[in-house]
């Protein structure tokens, strides 16, 4: 489906798209394969995990109503694990009933774990000996693994804004353009050659293999396109060197793109992917065309705002990485957290009004932070490259599939990159990051075995 078919459909409907179910149903969770162990243990002394318990062959719990404010951290769910027990005093009784029970009042309290497709779920279905005693006295519930906070956060915990700066600048002052195919470790270069006697054809950048009989060209060393790191060892926050999602795309896809634009999500953990933009400013200054940047964090002082005016969001032009620097600083100290989800598209429409000459937009987003005003993204009018920070297992949030659709343009991780996404028609399937999808409609998908 093209871009303008979408926008017909849109204008026609008088609608912009929103999710109209849950992107994961009960019904598929209740299809993942079963885990068979004796016990389930518990790890009361892992604070990133929170136990939801119910009693025995029943759905009550003491706790489900307090479930919302049990799960109102700001590092993201990684995992949630179901558990129940094979024991049973009656044969006629329906444990699949009894957990349908258990995900619907899970679903009541905290609807947004079933808009979500990053989480990963197990279920575990004990298998023990015991009598009905002890089965009672077992685990039966839900426990919600949040993302380990020394990988979050680093070993030390969250970092304040003024150490997340110095982290950047650090990062600034360690890396260089490579001079060798070897420290480039692989990497591409540009250029090289003889370089011709005419000046026109040196301004036309063209040059030679030969020297023109051993005697008349001089000889131009390449380009090496490529970062490295040479003296960055910190250990505070190892994706800053491990996840180069952002060096990675732009040194493949900046050229095809054609494309001067960068929007970037400053808030919360983004720090490592905004130091490789600015390391990617710094290193191809001769090359690099992206000279309009809008960098956002959802609102400043007064975070997750109305949907399309929640501000924060501030734009510079420049090539000078220093100044574009200065500028990121400034935006990352005005923000003040908020929720996860963020106002990606409100940024897109703000970078549209400020300078509506570029062909697409480069999105550099969170992939553990999603986008919270969707329904709006239909009045984006340019092809969205989503670059993904953060994704684990590639897992690639709902709500940046449906982005790319909406905005006819292509989704980048670590791992992989999708280029053809809007080409999809209602009714189709796909698969994305380990993930099968079913794409319903503009703007609604749902996870499918």
């Amino acid at each position: 489906m093209t871009k303008v078919t979408l926008s017909i459909l849109l204008f026609f409907t008088g609608i912009y798209p929103c999710i109209a179910q849950d992107v994961v149903s009960i019904d598929y969770l209740l299809e993942t394969p079963v885990k068979t162990i004796d016990k389930y243990k518990l790890n009361s002394d892992d604070t990133s995990v929170v136990y939801i318990p119910f009693d025995f062959s029943s759905g009550d719990s003491e706790v489900i109503e307090m479930i919302d404010s049990m799960l109102s951290r700001s590092v993201p769910i990684e995992k949630i694990d179901f558990v129940y027990t094979k024991f049973r005093q009656s044969e006629d009784f329906n444990q699949m009933e009894l957990n349908r029970n258990r995900f619907e009042q899970l679903r009541e309290f905290a609807p947004y774990i079933f808009d979500n497709n990053v989480i990963e779920w197990d279920i575990y279905e004990q298998t023990n000996t015991l009598g009905l005693e002890e089965n009672k006295r077992l685990f039966h519930g839900f426990a919600v693994h949040f993302l380990n906070e020394g990988i979050y956060f680093g070993n030390d915990g969250p970092m304040t804004t003024d150490e997340e700066i110095d982290a950047i600048y650090a990062y600034l002052e360690s890396v260089y353009r490579a001079d060798s195919t070897y420290e480039m470790g692989g990497g591409r270069e540009i250029g090289g050659g003889y370089i011709p006697i005419s000046k026109r054809k040196r301004e036309d950048g063209i040059r030679y293999k030969k020297k023109l009989f051993g005697l008349w060209r001089k000889y131009e060393d390449p380009i090496y396109d490529t970062t490295w790191v040479s003296t960055y060892s910190s250990g505070r926050y190892v994706p800053m060197i491990n996840d180069t999602v952002v060096t990675r795309t732009l040194r493949n896809y900046e050229d095809q793109w054609n494309c001067d634009y960068v929007v970037e999500d400053v808030t919360g953990s983004m720090y490592p992917y905004i130091a490789q933009t600015l390391a990617w400013k710094k290193l191809k200054l001769e090359t690099s065309s992206i000279s309009h940047f809008v960098f956002f964090n959802d609102g400043d002082a007064n975070p997750d705002g109305p949907i399309g005016k929640s501000g924060g969001a501030y734009y510079i032009e420049s090539h000078d990485f220093e100044e574009i620097g200065e500028k990121v600083t400034e935006v990352m100290r005005k923000g003040y957290g908020g929720g996860a989800p963020e106002n990606n598209v409100e940024a897109t429409l703000f970078a549209e009004k400020k300078f509506d000459e570029s062909d697409s937009y480069i999105l550099i987003a969170d992939n553990n932070a999603p986008v919270r005003d969707m329904s709006i993204s239909g009045k984006i009018t340019k092809p969205t490259h989503i670059i993904l920070c953060g994704v684990r297992n590639g897992r690639i949030h709902h709500s940046y599939i449906n982005l790319a659709i909406m905005t006819g343009g292509t989704l980048h991780t670590i791992e992989e990159d999708i280029v053809s996404i809007n080409k999809l028609e209602p009714g189709d399937t796909f698969e994305m990051g380990g993930q099968k999808f079913k794409f319903n409609s503009v703007g609604s998908i749902e996870l499918v075995r």
